[in-house]
């Protein structure tokens, strides 16, 4: 395969039909040196063909009434120039991160001994894989009643397919992980104590719940009736579901993607 130096590319413009928060454009376009037209951008160049903007209008389905264009004309038509040892750097990292991650998280030992080297674990896997879409990363806090502990609460950002729609139609502005290091599968009753940190009213209607075999079928159900009977959503995630997440951000796709997959074929299969 050739870099992009041999085959004689020295820009790089990323272009996406999506916005993009400002903090995060600007993040990655420092991180790999490159340019990001986003939605807004798309909209303002468009603009001089009305037939185009149109076309653009129909296809996003955009209100322009609520949009704020950026005037910047400039910065999108002079594209910054690509280093390739820096994209190069940037990929060896997130494999080799990746391939460390996995390798460590089969290392951990099941049950107490294992159990605070496997949170510390989790907690890093998901910032590697969701460190754009989630803010606050919140570990090992208590309710106010000091009574319950959950492992990690984080808030939602709405930059992907998955993080929409957990904020928007199941209506969770923030999510819980939880980690169960237990040899075998979670039985109901893990699925009944997380269930307990979920409330409508906080807007924390969603848990992960990671465990390294995954659940029993007890817990299965439990975890269909949280969700038929009061519409909280208990997503499953055991060793084999975290290292396809890996893998997949290895392979340059996005997990998002992935995990969107699976939380949609956990509803599409609630029984009545």
């Amino acid at each position: 395969m050739q870099t992009s130096a041999q085959a004689g590319i020295n820009k790089a413009v990323l272009i996406l039909g999506a916005d993009i928060k400002p903090e995060l454009k600007a993040k990655t376009e420092s991180n790999y040196n490159i340019q990001i037209i986003e939605l807004n951008d798309l909209l303002y160049l468009s603009s001089k063909d009305l037939e185009l903007l149109g076309k653009l209008v129909k296809l996003c389905e955009i209100n322009l009434g609520e949009r704020n264009f950026d005037e910047n004309i400039q910065k999108l038509i002079n594209p910054k120039p690509l280093d390739p040892t820096l994209t190069k750097i940037s990929s060896r990292e997130v494999v080799d991160k990746g391939n460390g991650f996995i390798k460590k998280l089969q290392s951990i030992p099941f049950g107490k001994e294992g159990r605070y080297i496997y949170e510390d674990t989790c907690s890093e896997i998901l910032e590697y894989l969701f460190g754009y879409d989630l803010k606050g990363w919140h570990k090992q806090e208590r309710t106010t009643d000091d009574l319950h502990r959950y492992d990690l609460i984080c808030r939602v950002l709405d930059n992907t397919r998955i993080w929409k729609f957990i904020s928007t139609n199941l209506d969770s502005r923030y999510v819980l992980f939880e980690f169960k290091n237990y040899k075998d599968k979670i039985g109901q009753s893990q699925v009944y104590s997380t269930e307990k940190y979920l409330y409508e009213k906080a807007k924390r209607r969603v848990c992960f719940l990671l465990s390294r075999n995954g659940p029993s079928d007890n817990a299965i159900i439990a975890c269909q009736g949280a969700m038929r009977e009061h519409g909280k959503l208990i997503v499953n995630i055991d060793d084999d579901c975290i290292n396809k997440l890996i893998k997949n951000k290895v392979e340059g796709d996005d997990p998002n993607e992935l995990l969107f997959e699976m939380v949609d074929d956990f509803l599409m299969k609630l029984p009545r």
